[in-house]
């Protein structure tokens, strides 16, 4: 919906700036619950007359001011005060008229103002128009207060032009217009308009009804549904109407989407390079690819930060597309638990469903993911996702981060990254033009001005300009009151926009905290200023109650009570520029605006600000997210270490801390951490501090130049953790001192600093030795050894840590409920023998093959086991007795040998496998007992061998060291009896 604002100018700046700054903000979040969008055509400048003579100049803002209704119809807000207003030759309006419908052609009969031409022909010309429309007349300001200048500027022009204006009046309250008159006061100290409060409330309530009316009551959307059409008109109208530059990107991305190549295309790129407007026509090429096309903008409110919500949007889009009945509007509701992996699942089957059922690829757009809350449990989930995605899948994510690194993307997964850079010379043009007919309606900016906007450094990002032009269509009557002082008309608004940029900051950051200031100012400077304070001191921002809390300890004394109201209008009225966490807090959408804010602050400011924040970090409990996600930060820009360590001793979570040192880590290359460590060594909480860079900090620190940030404090760690485990010399005081030396050297392996990683694998071992090996084993250790000496070509040294290695682990497999270490038994087996191989040790992987082969026939075995393996044996070992038995008692000693040659046969077959303990005892006891039957017939050869063996077996379960191969299995022991 598009309203035109119609009114003279100079003497109603007050009432267009409330209509900007508080009504458009309000009714705007009230329309959209309707999936509707609104804006106000304010035509106070931005038609660029510049370069035209004053009669092409006038005909060119009559022109326009018509084709703006026109778009607008049949939308209208009209102010009226005490002046007529500027009345141009009657043959410009003459022509502006002619361009429009011959009907209209009455409205040039007369000369009359531009403020009247726009009422006639955007309210009264036609029927019908007047009941979309609203009148405000201002009651006369108080004459006594103003100056003869502000006189002539606010009061009537005369007589004749009185005159007009009652039959303008008279003529809009015949026609039964929606008329309202208000008062407004005079500020004698601002020398302007005031007290608009009242007319401000008295718009909101007419505007709303209006929408009501037109629109109807609100009919309650799913709020998936409402989620799903706000991201539609961001990107399908605000921001793909703002694409310019960048087509052959684009469409380069677009054949990659359609090619069923991939199923993740990544767009990355800084805070304001233009991401959002490359998914946006990314989006469009795909809908008119006539893909199936889902967008979703995160951090647009509340139901697009939790990744949890993200899904549910998905699952509701997907079964729309398949014609389900939607799972969460089902009564009883059949829907998935609340953990986001079961919603995980549902997704994967809707996807593979409409894979089968629809021909046209899906495309899901997920753009600024990296705002998302629990970013990496999404990553965690979102990568379990792809996994196994159709071909005719594919997901488009935009974030600032190194996505494909921190998810740990690999080559099972069909993926592609685009990074965006700085525009070139054309596109930043391309993309200034863009942004000023975005808006749909004329704010042309002088051609002065733009070239000198796109002569400045910052210029080569989209966001500057974004922000620039921005800032030149906040104009409001302090700005116009320069403008006057310049000169007036386009040549006063060229120099004033001229000197804007001059003095802008000459860095992003700088242009961030300006504008974000001078909307501040338009509202309630002091009390706007100090709450984006404190959003930019904190990482992720602050809720209501965290603000109040702060200014009530600031005004304890004074007992004042903190209102945000004002704070809501600036959030309302720079929409774009903020964002709500779905646990209330109010954040920037780009960091630029933090980064300025907090350079402009003295650092007394700074050190005040970071001390309130931590005092209320500490009142509250480990479970609320802003001391969850600040309070480590915050313990490290107070310096308050001691508090820090006695806070996270109470912690029932003792590794929520975690990501808070992580990050203050990289920002001081650990050196908080460091000295935390050497300062409080004797504090048990240190204790819980190890426990996190052992544990957490393996899985935080990626990156060679991070790894080079952790080594140090890992080896400050090892200090500690030694000091520790003499203290207490219990289990888990000496775990950390087991691990860390080990994790220390794989920090210097990954960083290729070979040397220095073999020390401490060295240390590992002399710690295991000194205090006990840890869980991993002296087998984890040795086999890196070995890997380090493999690696600088030393086969020897190479192959006897192997050897090491596998002497340990067999170890392990040898002890009782060890669970079955097998496979990783046989990797080790296999690694050695590919070793030995490659190094011409032909003997040795011979060896090591062999052993491989045999443990895969262990875990055959164990796989079969029914739990009698010689049952059949044994039935058929005994037949073969009862046959001989008869021959024998027949006299027939050849045939009764035979039979038992066969029955020796099938105990032989059997003595060669893996047997458990108690079918080894009864396989001696046949091979006894076959010993007796041999030689009663005089085969004392066969009898002597049966008993050899049946004695091997037992030697071989009482001792356990010269008689083959043996493993337990859970409590189970399972032997190969070695005999020569």
């Amino acid at each position: 919906m598009k309203i035109f604002v119609s009114s003279t100018f100079k003497d109603m700046h007050a009432e267009r700036d409330m209509l900007n700054s508080d009504v458009f903000p309000e009714v705007a979040e009230f329309i959209r619950d309707y999936g509707e969008e609104l804006s106000f055509v304010d035509l106070r400048w931005g038609i660029n007359t510049q370069t035209l003579k004053e009669d092409e100049s006038a005909h060119k803002i009559l022109t326009v001011c018509l084709d703006e209704i026109d778009y607008s119809k049949p939308y209208l807000i009209a102010f009226l005060g005490e002046r007529y207003g500027w009345i141009p030759d009657k043959k410009l309006i003459d022509n502006a008229v002619k361009q429009k419908q011959p009907e209209f052609s009455y409205l040039a009969e007369f000369e009359k103002s531009v403020t009247a031409l726009e009422i006639e022909y955007g309210a009264l010309a036609e029927k019908g128009l007047i009941d979309h429309c609203l009148f405000y007349f201002r009651k006369p300001l108080p004459v006594e207060k103003l100056s003869q200048e502000q006189r002539n500027i606010y009061g009537s022009e005369g007589e004749e032009a009185n005159n007009r204006l009652d039959a303008l009046k008279s003529k809009i309250i015949n026609s039964g217009g929606n008329i309202k008159y208000y008062t407004a006061n005079w500020d004698e100290k601002k020398n302007c308009v005031t007290d608009l409060d009242e007319l401000k409330e008295l718009i909101i309530s007419d505007l709303k009804e209006l929408i009501k009316r037109e629109l109807g009551e609100k009919k309650p959307l799913p709020w998936q549904k409402k989620e799903i059409k706000e991201s539609e008109y961001f990107f399908f109208k605000e921001m793909l109407n703002r694409f310019s530059a960048r087509k052959k990107l684009c469409d380069e991305i677009t054949e990659e989407i359609f090619s069923g190549a991939t199923n993740l295309i990544l767009i990355k790129g800084k805070y304001g390079f233009g991401k959002s407007t490359i998914m946006a026509k990314l989006a469009a090429n795909a809908h008119e690819g006539k893909a199936h096309v889902l967008p979703i903008a995160c951090g647009r409110n509340k139901n697009t930060l939790n990744h949890f919500d993200v899904w549910r949007q998905i699952v509701f889009y997907l079964e729309g597309l398949l014609n389900l009945p939607h799972i969460e509007e089902e009564k009883p509701v059949h829907k998935p638990s609340d953990l986001s992996v079961d919603w995980i699942k549902v997704i994967g089957k809707l996807l593979h469903d409409c894979n089968q059922k629809l021909t046209n690829p899906i495309v899901i757009f997920i753009d600024g993911v990296d705002k998302l809350s629990n970013y990496q449990d999404f990553q965690d989930l979102f990568k379990r996702l792809l996994m196994g995605l159709p071909d005719n899948i594919v997901f488009v994510l935009s974030s600032v981060d190194d996505f494909e690194t921190s998810t740990k993307l690999n080559e099972k997964i069909k993926y592609n990254v685009y990074t965006l850079g700085e525009l070139n010379k054309d596109e930043r043009k391309l993309v200034l033009d863009k942004l000023e007919s975005a808006l749909h309606y004329q704010k042309e900016l002088p051609l002065e001005v733009k070239n000198k906007l796109l002569s400045m450094p910052n210029s080569n990002n989209p966001l500057y300009l974004s922000m620039m032009y921005h800032r030149m269509i906040m104009l409001d009557s302090d700005d116009f009151r320069e403008i006057v002082r310049l000169g007036d008309g386009i040549e006063g608004q060229t120099e004033y926009m001229l000197r804007l940029i001059e003095d802008t900051p000459s860095d992003i950051d700088g242009v961030g905290a300006m504008i974000m200031e001078e909307a501040a100012s338009r509202i309630n400077k002091e009390l706007c200023d100090e709450v984006l304070r404190l959003i930019a001191v904190t990482r992720h921002g602050l809720r209501e109650a965290d603000f109040k809390y702060i200014f009530k300890k600031r005004n304890e004394e004074y007992n004042a009570e903190f209102n945000m109201v004002d704070f809501y209008r600036l959030k309302k009225y720079m929409r774009p520029y903020f964002w709500e966490r779905n646990d209330g807090r109010y954040d920037f959408t780009y960091e630029n605006f933090r980064s300025g804010i907090v350079k402009s602050l003295r650092e007394q400011e700074l050190k005040q600000l970071n001390e309130e924040i931590f005092a209320l970090l500490e009142l509250l409990p480990e479970t609320d997210p802003v001391h969850r996600d600040e309070y480590a930060w915050f313990a490290w820009k107070c310096d308050k270490k001691l508090q820090f360590l006695k806070r996270i001793e109470s912690y029932t979570d003792k590794h929520l801390p975690a990501r808070g040192l992580y990050d203050i880590s990289l920002k001081d290359n650990g050196q908080w951490l460091i000295n935390l460590l050497k300062d409080y060594a004797e504090q048990d909480a240190i204790r819980w501090v190890l426990d996190i860079i052992r544990i957490d900090f393996s899985l935080y620190f990626q990156s060679s130049d991070e790894i080079a940030v952790l080594i140090p404090i890992m080896e400050q760690a090892i200090q500690n953790a030694e000091y520790m485990a003499k203290k207490y010399g219990n289990s888990d005081s000496t775990h950390n001192l087991k691990v860390l030396p080990y994790l220390i050297g794989s920090a210097f392996e990954l960083c290729k600093m070979y040397d220095k990683a073999l020390a401490f694998y060295h240390k590992t071992l002399e710690i295991y030795d000194a205090w006990g090996e840890d869980i991993s084993g002296y087998e984890l250790i040795y086999d890196k050894i070995g890997d380090l000496y493999k690696l600088w070509g030393k086969d020897d040294q190479a192959l006897e840590y192997y050897r090491k290695a596998i002497e340990a682990y067999e170890g392990k497999a040898k002890q009782i409920w060890n669970n079955g270490l097998f496979p990783e038994l046989i990797s080790y087996y296999e690694k050695l023998a590919e070793f030995c191989k490659a190094c011409g040790k032909h003997d040795e992987m011979i060896e090591f093959q062999n052993k491989a082969s045999s443990i895969k026939e262990l875990e055959e075995r164990i796989s079969n086991d029914s739990g009698d393996n010689l049952g059949i044996i044994g039935i058929l070992f005994e037949a073969q007795l009862d046959e001989a038995s008869e021959h024998k008692n027949n006299g027939k000693d050849n045939e009764a040998l035979q039979c038992y040659e066969e029955a020796f046969e099938l105990l032989e077959n059997e003595i060669k496998k893996w047997h458990k303990q108690e079918t080894l005892i009864i396989l001696g006891q046949l091979y006894d007992k076959l010993a007796l039957e041999s030689e009663s017939i005089g085969n004392k050869l066969m009898a002597q061998d049966c008993l050899r063996k049946s004695l091997k077996i037992k030697e071989s379960i009482m001792s356990e060291s010269d008689h083959g191969e043996w493993y337990y299995y859970f409590d189970m022991k399972w032997q190969k009896v070695k005999i020569d």
